[in-house]
């Protein structure tokens, strides 16, 4: 799965290196904690074709939907079954989008025999081996309240099965797309199989290491939490 990810770049530097025409001088990031709930950037065509950069709200909230507090739990959409749950359907077919991301964050649950802070998940930190930004497969919707006409964009992000490189710490990763895919995922008119077949474990480098459980805090954020996290002598190393 992908329930938190960081991104290093600020909105314009992030327009200017996908070379997409922003929605608006969006004053964001970077934002090394990016949580459900949060905002932030996703790239997009616009009607004429165009890339263009906007910041949507991670956590779908289907159209149809009567509370938008749905969407912290639509975080995620699992490609098996994204072309068919009514929630994440229509955006599958007509509303995709790619959300950049430095790397992703993902736990591991620790060993049967450990003891005290332990025990808790240790926090992992998954980015490109040559740190180039990465473009997760993504889904989105528009809702509007129906008392006060406020509208939302919001975004899921697809998952896949675990690659070699992540499956050790969980059986699901982000769809990350690579470059020649990614004009695929955006064209509207792309056969939903050939969607479906893009929607594999990554199979470009990647690289990992644990990070500090301060991350655990959604209020964290800053550089540090993707600093690797050094072993001690007494605990080796922690992969």
């Amino acid at each position: 799965m992908c329930g938190r990810f960081g991104l290093k770049t600020s909105f314009s530097t992030l327009a200017r290196l996908l070379r997409a025409e922003p929605v608006d001088e969006h004053e964001w990031g970077p934002d090394f904690n990016i949580a459900p709930t949060d905002p932030a950037p996703v790239l997009l065509r616009d009607d004429t074709g165009a890339p263009r950069l906007d910041l949507f709200r991670w956590g779908l909230v289907p159209f149809w939907a009567a509370d938008p507090r749905i969407g912290a739990r639509m975080i995620n959409a699992r490609a098996d079954t994204v072309a068919t749950k009514p929630a994440f359907k229509e955006s599958f077919a007509a509303r995709r989008l790619l959300v950049p991301a430095s790397g992703w964050y993902e736990w591991r649950h620790a060993p049967a025999l450990a003891t005290g802070d332990d025990k808790k998940p240790q926090p992992y930190w998954f980015f490109a081996s040559d740190d180039t930004p990465l473009l997760m497969a993504g889904i989105w919707s528009r809702w509007k309240d129906r008392q006060t006409g406020e509208t939302r964009k919001t975004f899921a992000i697809l998952t896949t099965d675990a690659s070699p490189a992540t499956a050790f710490v969980h059986d699901r990763m982000p769809v990350i797309l690579p470059a020649a895919a990614q004009d695929l995922w955006l064209t509207p008119t792309t056969p939903e199989a050939t969607l479906l077949e893009l929607c594999q474990p990554y199979r470009g480098p990647l690289a990992s290491h644990p990070v500090s459980k301060a991350v655990n805090s959604v209020r964290s954020d800053g550089p540090e939490l993707i600093d690797p996290l050094p072993a001690t002598p007494e605990q080796g190393p922690l992969l």
